[in-house]
């Protein structure tokens, strides 16, 4: 049995799939799937399970894309025997016509959504709230909040209008992810989703034998998933707004979102597209160089450059240096730009190369310390700061910007 689909407009495409997956999940107990691409560009998807009509069927379902996404058809075809359409084609067919017309009316129902992240440092403060978006820590009285080498918890709640429950988390995870990598620009922490592995852990208490453990990463508790959204300050007190944007914050203090956040996350959202997309693409780029600072400090310190890179629009290597020397109070010598674009950027993204020596023989096991390794520190950290300066002189121009606009 085929059905067309060619009548549903292509903007509607995308919406049409989402309801229609929604849909078959409710009426499949259990499926497979799988996909292929054909060599004339068409892409094609199939199901194969026992489908819950009014007597239970197994069949094999196979949507057609085509090369532009707009949809083509959809085969549904009895994998028994002996088999016999008119015992649910009927029923197939109306599943469709439901599917079109909650498509084409885009009806929803609304679920809160909490997406955990971790990150390595010092308990976040409190609670903050972006457009009914709720950042916070899951475990608001976590033992030794000032210890920055501690692993955290934080959630990010939302509330989202979907189809069913999987839609919801399907959209609340890009979101979360988008608004994470936005987080981690503002604190200067990178914030990740714990693995699903298990690891080696060392024993919590002096058993004999003291023998490490393996355990799988991640956090579960009651906390972790919610039904009804929270309220503001039910869960947690309000963050203090008491970090800066071009610093990280030591040991002995909590950590806090900077005081300009709301009003940059506002900018942003109601700004230009142009400016949007260059400012996630740099926060994504500066969470990645904040989560591989650890274990290669080289990756770092170019996916920093890289963030750069895309914040002023990405058009080559003298373009990069006149946005950077706009946004320090003197321009960038010649020697610090080129250790940030050749030793730095290009000879890591291109050649391969590892400046700060994680591949280098290191002489620092003894008393005497090793003077390249000694150097690499300051000069590092010589970087990392002028990044961070480039990056908040943009910001605060921005925000400068939206406020003559404003008045304008």
């Amino acid at each position: 049995m085929i059905i067309p689909l060619n009548n549903i407009p292509k903007d509607k495409s995308q919406s049409f799939v989402d309801h229609l997956n929604s849909t078959l999940r409710s009426k499949f107990s259990a499926y497979q799937g799988s996909s292929q691409k054909n060599l004339d560009g068409t892409f094609e998807s199939f199901i194969t399970g026992t489908i819950n009509f009014s007597t239970p069927v197994p069949v094999r379902i196979t949507l057609r894309r085509a090369y532009d996404e707009s949809l083509e058809f959809i085969e549904v075809i009895e994998e028994n025997e002996t088999p016999n359409e008119a015992i649910w084609e009927k029923d197939f067919l109306n599943l469709i016509i439901f599917v079109m017309s909650a498509a084409l009316s885009n009806k929803t129902q609304r679920f809160s959504q909490r997406h955990l992240f971790y990150y390595d440092g010092p308990a976040l403060d409190g609670e903050y709230w972006f457009s009914g978006i709720r950042f916070a820590p899951l475990l608001p009285n976590d033992e030794i909040q000032e210890a920055t080498f501690i692993e955290r918890i934080t959630c990010i709640d939302m509330q989202i209008d979907a189809f069913d429950e999987m839609h919801a988390f399907a959209i609340a995870q890009q979101r979360a992810n988008q608004f994470s990598a936005r987080l981690s620009l503002l604190l200067n922490y990178g914030l990740y989703r714990s693995p699903v592995l298990h690891c080696w852990f060392l024993p919590s208490t002096n058993t004999e034998p003291f023998q490490s453990i393996r355990g799988q990463r991640g956090y579960f508790g009651s906390e972790a998933s919610i039904i009804s959204f929270p309220r503001k300050w039910e869960l947690c007190q309000p963050g203090k707004y008491e970090g800066k944007l071009n610093s990280r914050i030591g040991g002995g203090h909590l950590l806090s979102l900077p005081r300009e956040s709301r009003r940059i996350m506002r900018t942003i959202d109601e700004g230009l597209i142009e400016i949007k997309t260059r400012f996630d693409s740099a926060a994504r780029l500066f969470q990645v160089a904040l989560l591989m600072d650890h274990h290669f400090p080289s990756v770092g310190l170019a996916y920093r450059v890289a963030a750069l890179d895309a914040l002023s629009g990405g058009n080559g290597k003298k373009n990069l240096r006149d946005f950077i020397s706009n946004h320090l109070p003197e321009p960038i010598d010649n020697k610090s730009f080129n250790h940030m674009w050749r030793t730095v950027r290009s000879a890591h993204f291109h050649g391969g190369e590892f400046p700060n020596g994680e591949f280098d023989i290191s002489y620092n096991m003894g008393p005497l310390m090793d003077p390249a390794r000694a150097e690499r520190w300051p000069f590092n950290s010589y970087y990392y700061q002028l990044i961070s300066e480039v990056i908040s002189k943009w910001i605060f121009d921005l925000l400068d910007s939206a406020v003559v606009n404003e008045e304008d």
